[in-house]
């Protein structure tokens, strides 16, 4: 993903610097692809993967609505925290 966050890329290229074989690759591209958070294209006898905005999108909503459960989950156990020591100084 950090690749394409250059501009689209053929699928070879995003192989290279991994280290990783291009039927890996292949499936990795394959399961992003199925996530809606990139697209191919064929483009001669290459394969160009591309970043899908609309995808990062709906990614970016689930971790923003997720952070906010979790920090309003966080603040009920601080406040409970607080009582429990309150009332523990009170005994």
């Amino acid at each position: 993903m950090a690749q394409l966050g250059a501009g689209p890329q053929p699928l070879a290229k995003l192989a290279q610097p991994s280290g990783f074989a291009l039927p890996t690759i292949q499936r990795h591209v394959a399961v992003l692809q199925e996530a809606g958070l990139i697209t191919t294209q064929k483009q001669g006898r290459q394969r160009l993967c591309a970043v899908r905005a609309e995808g990062l999108d709906i990614a970016t909503d689930w971790i923003t609505d997720t952070r906010s459960k979790m920090s309003a989950q966080t603040d009920r156990l601080a406040q409970y925290l607080d009582q429990l020591i309150r009332k523990s100084h009170d005994l």
